[in-house]
């Protein structure tokens, strides 16, 4: 993983007051949208925002993507037009078999040699939208090396399936993002989601249950459309306090066992074992990450405000 994916951020690359406040956000991933948020009649004027919407949405440290439009006569200028030495990633909808990935991929690899730029380093993240795209999902995971992360894009997908959202067919949806998170952790990709949809941005108590509840179903983050919801996301998606004293427990007491020559043993009234200990170091390692990364966004955020009280 080389950024933490906790909160993802998508905004619309045409609204330039957004974007300019993008450093201020903190998110980890900043997404400038080409697709969903960019009317038909815009689509090729957009692209002309995105040199300056990517320097801008960069300066807060945040990982900066651009979501394209999946069609064949929109696609590849959008690509074109996203290239920069700052931009992170392509996030791709409605992705749907290998072919697409790999015609992805091979054209993100000339675009690079083009630009002199590193072989590989513009990354991809995938929104799984359709039944196809998730029927072809664990050969689409393994097609390109770039992949980052994936997620389900729900509201289309249950358009897909002629599926009503209700009590008694969430928990189908749920199944399906849990089969989306074990092939993603199967392949070594980040899986995004929450274990239910949010669609009231502004229920921000949901929102945190829903986040934390799938924190604890292995996912790693989620994306947000409103400025509200950054933060809730970066606590919910990382171990708390709780979890890293205990970890730190765990650690020690385990150790100091094994210099014993034991290598199972009770801790607060239940046995741990070397996966325990694995998952302790698992946990503060990634608790390490979180927090140079926050002090790194922090330090870019203080920068960026600091030149804007100088304009």
């Amino acid at each position: 993983m080389l950024h933490p994916h906790r909160s993802r951020l998508i905004m619309p690359i045409i609204n330039e007051k957004f974007v300019q406040k993008a450093p201020l956000r903190n998110a980890d991933i900043i997404v400038l949208d080409l697709e969903d948020s960019v009317p038909y009649t815009r689509k090729i004027e957009a692209r002309s925002y995105l040199s300056n919407g990517i320097e801008s949405a960069s300066k807060g440290g945040s990982a900066v993507y651009v979501r394209v439009n999946n069609t064949e006569e929109l696609i590849w200028d959008d690509i074109l037009a996203s290239i920069s030495p700052l931009l992170t990633g392509i996030y791709v909808p409605k992705v749907e078999s290998v072919e697409q990935i790999k015609k992805i991929d091979t054209f993100l690899t000339n675009v690079e040699i083009q630009h002199g730029l590193k072989s590989g380093s513009i990354l991809l993240a995938v929104l799984i939208e359709t039944a196809k795209g998730y029927m072809n999902l664990t050969s689409i995971l393994q097609s390109s090396n770039r992949i980052q992360s994936v997620s389900l894009g729900a509201e289309d997908f249950v358009e897909d399936l002629q599926m009503k959202i209700n009590n008694s067919t969430a928990e189908a949806l749920k199944n399906i993002r849990m089969q989306i998170c074990i092939a993603a952790r199967a392949y070594n990709v980040v899986p995004m989601g929450l274990m239910s949809s949010i669609a009231n941005y502004a229920d921000l108590e949901e929102l945190t249950y829903s986040a934390r509840l799938a924190y604890e179903h292995g996912f790693a983050g989620n994306s947000c459309v409103h400025p509200s919801n950054v933060e809730i996301l970066n606590n919910a998606f990382m171990p708390n306090a709780e979890e890293i004293a205990e970890a730190k427990q765990v650690i020690e007491t385990f150790e100091k066992a094994i210099q014993e020559g034991l290598a199972a043993i009770k801790f607060n009234g239940r046995m741990i074992d070397m996966p325990h200990y694995e998952k302790a170091k698992r946990i503060l390692e990634q608790y390490e990450m979180y927090r140079q990364y926050e002090e790194m966004k922090q330090a870019a955020k203080m920068h960026y405000e600091s030149q804007m009280k100088g304009v």
